[in-house]
């Protein structure tokens, strides 16, 4: 390996792969922990994540139109007969 080679790797700064791909389960449980509790995206318990990633979650949900379906799919089951 040529030295220029090896100065541009060395040169690398920042991450080199991407983050790793987040579990959706958390994030709609912090979700909905915030909503049920009335809290603030900055006091949703630890357990599920950063805040900020639960925030941005939210966000990309509602904007998408996925949330509405998610909570019609919950609130369809929690009210049929039986």
């Amino acid at each position: 390996m040529s030295s220029g080679s090896r100065s541009r790797t060395s040169c690398r700064r920042g991450r080199s792969t991407r983050p790793p791909v987040l579990d959706a389960k958390p994030m709609v449980e912090g979700i909905v922990c915030r909503y049920r509790c009335g809290i603030a995206w900055r006091d949703v318990p630890a357990v599920f994540g950063p805040w900020q990633t639960i925030w941005t979650w939210h966000r990309r949900l509602v904007g998408d139109g996925t949330w509405d379906q998610v909570l019609e799919c919950l609130l369809g089951r929690r009210t049929r007969p039986g």
